[in-house]
């Protein structure tokens, strides 16, 4: 049934969607086979479906109209519902990524339905994508307001989305002061992606959050606005404290430090103490400021530090 699909309807879709000369068109002035399709079971409706979702994601302009076009004229929302509201996953995620790429409006509440629901945490996800897609400023706001549980992975995957569609309108108040926490910590991270320096504040009351992921994301989001020496006392305050990958940020932005002398010792004791990927950094930063305290952490009687010294010293020769 699939090779007949493809061979049969698929071919002609294509032909369709991307004919240069719309005077080549049939006389009836439709396409060969909608009335076909639109007959067929639902095996074929659903391949029919997956690919306009698979051309309108990937391609832009009269393609992308058109394929919304060919969409309406087989009239499928219907199917979309039924779909939607199936017990089985399968026909979920097939309404889910329609909904979603062709911004299908009217299954709102539904959404948020399965979006609440514990079990399937995939399903969860899917419904949670789709929401944001229909509307990111209004659904957002709408999340921000919920006790919905929101994970790291979710949380990717809202920014992957909200990257994609170049959306502009973020609700960011409403997210970074949400009493839920993965919708602050989703706010955090997209005023760091989208440098909104104006909440610098409201990220620096975030570092002193209970909650290690957000207390963490707070410190990383607020070193990328360092620019005094408060914001930089703050960031070698709070570095014992933060996740790994933090830290090596931190180390890369302290060379931003206008105090020459902070940052001198800063680097030192990196060196002395830290793993060796911000060993590595903290000298290679060292050489611009000092050269002679690489040359003495040279001779130091740690291997590791003599080590990355001699790995730096070579690299610079």
């Amino acid at each position: 049934m699939r090779d007949k699909f493809v061979k049969r309807y698929y071919k002609n879709i294509v032909t369709e969607l991307f004919r240069e000369n719309e005077e080549d068109a049939s006389e009836e002035k439709e396409w060969k086979y909608k009335n076909e399709i639109m007959a067929k079971n639902d095996f074929y409706k659903e391949l029919v479906i997956k690919t306009f979702v698979q051309v309108h994601n990937q391609t832009i302009g009269r393609i992308r109209q058109k394929t919304e076009s060919m969409m309406k004229e087989l009239a499928f929302e219907k199917l979309i519902g039924s779909y939607l509201y199936s017990p089985f996953y399968k026909h979920k995620k097939i309404a889910l990524d329609t909904i979603s790429e062709f911004k299908i409006k009217g299954h709102e509440k539904y959404l948020l339905k399965l979006i609440k629901q514990k079990r399937n945490k995939l399903l969860h996800t899917d419904a949670l994508m789709t929401l944001i897609r229909l509307n990111v400023h209004e659904n957002l706001n709408v999340l921000a307001e919920t006790d919905v549980d929101i994970s790291m992975w979710d949380i990717n995957m809202i920014v992957r989305n909200i990257e994609k569609d170049n959306e502009a309108r973020i609700p960011y108040d409403e997210l970074i002061n949400s009493a839920n926490e993965g919708m602050q910590l989703l706010g955090i991270i997209l005023i760091r992606i989208h440098d909104r320096t104006e909440f610098k504040q409201n990220v620096r009351g975030k570092t002193e959050s209970k909650n290690p992921e957000i207390r963490d994301e707070a410190i990383l989001t607020f070193s990328t606005f360092a620019e005094n020496k408060d914001d930089f006392d703050l960031l070698l305050n709070k570095y014992p404290e933060c996740s790994d990958s933090t830290k090596k940020y931190i180390v890369e932005r302290m060379s931003d430090n206008p105090y020459e002398e902070q940052v001198t010792n800063f680097f030192e004791w990196v060196v002395l103490n830290e793993p060796i990927p911000n060993k590595l950094i903290a000298i290679m930063n060292l050489l611009t400021l000092d050269i002679s305290k690489v040359a003495e952490l040279k001779k130091s009687e740690d291997e590791a530090i003599r080590m990355a010294c001699e790995q730096v010293l070579d690299f610079n020769n």
